[in-house]
């Protein structure tokens, strides 16, 4: 006798190529749910399962959660949460308008995603407008693994695909590699680019030029992931003055300020970043030294200044790295993290390296583009994580003389994390060097 559903149905009912596409609930009526369904003895079934094995592998931001696989006598069921968002072309629409940056970080999200996707050796196969939904926040979501394909047993393709979006391999029922999804994803953004908005004509060239790249009919002649993300990288350095110009205003209205961003965090535990820029001797300094003591009872802050001459990429998340493995020194605490993120960590940021458990995790290496985000990453869900159940703050004093690619790495990496109370705050001065990093 099959187990009882877990999920209770709540809406409309779509047929797709014999499969039920059901809006539902958990049984707790607490999360919203997707749930596809099909008869035991339809071909679709066996989709259903191919579909399940491979997406409940993915475990990231930028990708839908698979639940379970179900069924009763008659079905079986595939749940998944509702990413509850709007189509990616859609969206964009809205937010041209009133984010100059919107296009750009999106897509350096889905393609961080869609780098997740392959790291599991999973190959979507399908990625168009429809199946990328962006949530309220700016999260692209992936969605509908029914076209997937394990890429560790490649095997030619029955077709499928979105027109204008498939790439050439897989409409001839070739045998597609990660290249398919990235011709798709370049589809994609030649279709964002027709919209209206407000890149800067530099930026446009070099996005059109990437689309062009991954578009061709070759597999071959395609950029390869880590190539894309490095043209992203770039690019959202040099869009960061659209980040970074914001108003030196008076204290008590910075002061309420820091202290809205705060109670968000801290409310909805999500996290925030606050730049703060002025002339030296404004009190930026002071401003954020009175507010911290103002919070030092239900808060850990981690507090690193930059330095001036070194200007190199890294230099930033280096010296976070740094930072916090002195605050961990200082307090005896060993980092709260599995061995897999201790090695992540070590291979990244060499103050961490004393904190790795075996000899294989302290081993390191140049660190390409992708390494080096995803190390970032985990290093500030870290930093998060050790101080629970407090809220953390930490303050970057004196960005300007951070390199703006430092800067954007920052942001990206922010923009990826969706749960947590952090609050990073940014004091920067408008000197030579700031000026020249906002103007590129």
């Amino acid at each position: 006798m099959a187990a009882p559903l877990t999920f209770i149905a709540t809406g409309s009912v779509q047929i797709n190529a014999g499969v039920r596409i059901i809006s539902a609930t958990d049984s707790a009526r607490v999360a919203r749910l997707i749930v596809k369904a099909a008869a035991h003895e339809d071909a679709a079934a066996t989709r259903l399962r191919d579909e399940f094995r491979l997406a409940v592998r993915v475990r990231h931001a930028g990708v839908v959660r698979v639940r379970a696989l179900e069924s009763d006598d008659a079905e079986l069921y595939l749940l998944m949460d509702d990413a509850n968002g709007v189509p990616i072309l859609d969206w964009l629409q809205g937010a041209a308008r009133v984010r100059p940056n919107a296009l750009v970080d999106v897509f350096t999200k889905l393609a961080l995603a869609l780098a997740a996707v392959h790291d599991e050796s999973v190959l979507h196969l399908d990625l168009s407008p429809a199946n990328v939904l962006v949530t309220v926040t700016g999260q692209p979501v992936l969605v509908d693994f029914g076209q997937a394909i394990d890429a560790d047993q490649p095997h030619p393709t029955q077709g499928g695909g979105t027109d204008g979006y498939c790439a050439p391999e897989v409409a001839r029922y070739q045998v597609p590699t990660a290249a398919a999804d990235w011709y798709s994803w370049g589809c994609l953004l030649a279709s964002a680019l027709k919209l209206d908005h407000e890149l800067r004509e530099d930026v446009q060239l070099q996005l059109h030029e990437l689309a062009r790249r991954l578009r061709h009919d070759d597999p071959r002649q395609r950029p390869p992931r880590r190539e894309v993300l490095e043209v992203l990288r770039q690019i959202t350095s040099r869009t960061l003055r659209y980040r970074l110009r914001l108003p030196f205003i008076g204290r008590h209205l910075e002061r309420a300020a820091l202290q809205e961003a705060f109670d968000h965090v801290v409310q909805q535990r999500t996290p925030r970043l606050v730049c703060i820029n002025g002339e030296a001797g404004h009190g930026k300094t002071r401003l954020v030294r009175e507010f911290l003591r103002a919070q030092r009872k239900t808060i850990a802050v981690i507090e690193h200044a930059s330095v001036p001459d070194r200007g190199d990429e890294a230099q930033l998340f280096d010296g976070i790295a740094a930072s916090f493995a002195a605050q961990l020194d200082q307090s005896g605490a060993a980092p709260r993290c599995d061995p897999a993120t201790a090695k992540v960590l070590s291979s990244v940021f060499a103050p961490m390296r004393r904190f790795a458990i075996t000899d294989a995790a302290r081993a390191h290496g140049a660190a390409n583009a992708f390494e080096r985000i995803r190390a970032e990453m985990a290093l500030l869900d870290l930093i998060e994580l050790q101080f629970r159940p407090w809220s953390v703050i930490l303050w970057l004093d004196d960005v300007q003389w951070a390199s703006h690619a430092s800067l954007a790495s920052l942001m990206t990496s922010i923009g990826q994390i969706t749960q947590g109370a952090l609050l990073v705050i940014a004091t920067l001065r408008p000197d030579a060097v700031a000026l020249e990093l906002i103007a590129r």
